[in-house]
C-alpha cells in the first residue's frame, strides 16, 4: 500500500479518518484524508487505497470534519 504524501496546501502530515456523517454503504463506512494542521481534506472513499490514491493526486476539497476516528 502507498503512503500518504505530504499535504498539497500546507506541507503538513495528513492522517486517515473515517467518515462517520456518511451513511455506510454494504455496511462498511467511507474514509478519507486530512492534514492536521491546515484541515486540508481528500474525497470520501469507499476503501483506504482509494482514499490514499485520491489525496496523493491531490484530488482534495476543504470539508467539514465531522466525528473522527483516525485510523493509522
Amino acid at each position: 500500500m502507498d503512503e500518504l504524501k505530504r499535504c498539497p496546501r500546507c506541507g503538513c502530515k495528513a492522517n486517515l479518518f473515517v467518515d462517520w456523517d456518511t451513511r455506510p454503504v454494504k455496511g462498511k463506512y467511507y474514509v478519507y484524508a486530512r492534514c492536521k494542521e491546515c484541515g486540508f481534506r481528500s474525497e470520501s472513499c469507499e476503501t483506504v487505497a482509494k482514499t490514499i490514491q485520491a489525496w496523493n493526486s491531490t484530488q482534495c476539497t476543504k470539508g467539514l470534519t465531522g466525528r473522527q476516528l483516525s485510523l493509522f
